[in-house]
């Protein structure tokens, strides 16, 4: 993209020179000069015209391939860790569906035609700058001061127009999602005769993106007022500067062709942003929405990892022993005889008791309830024995 990028200015400024040739062989009635310029002028429309279209065939399959590896990314991300439930059921993010399949082809387009189009205009400025200063210095100092000031007032004219259009794309987001609710839920909202409220809220939603796109509209036309004037009076500010070398006879008719446009590729290279307000501030828009969907993604799933760590560790603390070790030494380590009189009637059943106090898998969080769930142990263990003993006496 780079190398036919060069490859175009270049071809630019090849037919600036046989347009001034042209023009000079035209004015002095020359046909010796004036035929063998057509012909160098056909070969070099075979030679350029390739060359030009090659030029934006690998631009835009460049912005396909951009967009293609985006959208994956963006879509695996949504996946990843039920984001797309998350994000939903939050509401922090409105319609997912036209930040990744609209707002990421804006991105990937639109950004890769403003970087061509600074460097285009980066080689274009350095090329025609040295014809134009050639020609006339003061007419360089003239097109740099014409730049900025329609950029200054092009600035000053259009600086609602970034959150205008960030406001539109998200109530034509609204309204189109509306249409697609009562589309897919047709048959429910059939059955319970809920047409008069759905369409109420698609009526809503359409009048409220007519409202902003009216504002918009309306800044828009302020600042093409500014915009159309300033461009007409490209085609008078060439000749003004250097028509006065022209009736003295120091510069030809070929020349003053080659000014105009030498001015014309400067101007238009430093006058970017007022040609491209309009785009630059959608795409503006686009991208803010576009960096707040990834920026609630990546929260999202950092909170996700967050919780599977402390899951993990609360799952590492909360192994017991008798995991770790065999289950001779677990219940040899949980069960202690120490303190219990081999000779009463009751250390069988102070031994079920610790044992079933050790061993409980339950977690008391007060004493009332560890005091009942022991109550049980020990009356199950009373009954155990009561029936041990009852058993041995049939047996006597």
């Amino acid at each position: 993209v780079i190398s036919f990028t060069l490859a175009n200015s270049w071809v630019s400024v090849g037919f600036s020179y046989l347009s001034r040739d042209f023009w000079t062989a035209l004015n002095s009635k020359n046909a010796e000069t004036f035929y063998p310029l057509l012909a160098k002028y056909a070969l070099a429309l075979a030679g350029g015209t390739p060359i030009t279209v090659l030029y934006k065939f690998y631009r835009e399959k460049f912005a396909v391939q951009w967009r293609s590896w985006m959208t994956q990314r963006l879509l695996s991300n949504f996946e990843k860790d039920r984001s797309y439930y998350v994000l939903e059921s939050s509401g922090e993010i409105d319609n997912p569906d036209q930040r990744i399949a609209e707002d990421a082809n804006a991105f990937t387009s639109v950004s890769l035609a403003f970087t061509i189009t600074l460097l285009t205009s980066v080689i274009d400025l350095a090329n025609f700058s040295t014809i134009l200063y050639s020609i006339y210095p003061q007419l360089f100092g003239a097109i740099v001061l014409y730049a900025g000031f329609g950029t200054g007032c092009t600035l000053f004219i259009g600086s609602k127009l970034v959150g205008i259009n960030f406001e539109q794309l998200q109530r034509e987001a609204d309204f189109r999602f509306s249409l697609v609710r009562m589309r897919e839920n047709a048959e429910s909202i059939a059955f319970y005769g809920g047409e008069n409220i759905e369409m109420k809220e698609i009526r809503r939603r359409l009048q409220s993106t007519i409202k902003n796109y009216g504002r918009l509209i309306g800044v828009q036309r302020n600042l093409e007022t500014f915009t159309v004037a300033y461009r007409y009076m490209v085609q008078v500010i060439p000749a003004w500067v250097v028509a006065p070398l022209y009736f003295k006879g120091k510069i030809e008719l070929g020349v003053v062709s080659q000014s105009y446009g030498a001015f014309n590729h400067i101007l238009s290279d430093l006058s970017i942003i007022v040609n491209q307000f309009e785009g630059i501030s959608s795409f503006a828009a686009g991208v803010g929405r576009l960096g707040t969907f990834v920026d609630a993604m990546e929260k999202s799933q950092q909170k996700q990892e967050s919780l599977r760590t402390q899951e993990g560790q609360k799952a590492e603390m909360g192994k017991s022993n008798w995991e770790q070790k065999s289950w001779w030494e677990a219940f040899t380590e949980s069960v202690s005889l120490t303190g219990i009189q081999t000779n009463s009637p009751n250390s069988l059943e102070a031994v079920m008791n610790m044992a079933a106090a050790e061993l409980n898998p339950l977690s008391f969080k007060d004493g009332a309830n560890k005091d009942a769930v022991l109550g049980m142990e020990l009356n199950g263990a009373a009954a155990v024995g009561s029936t041990a003993e009852a058993g041995a006496g049939e047996i006597r």
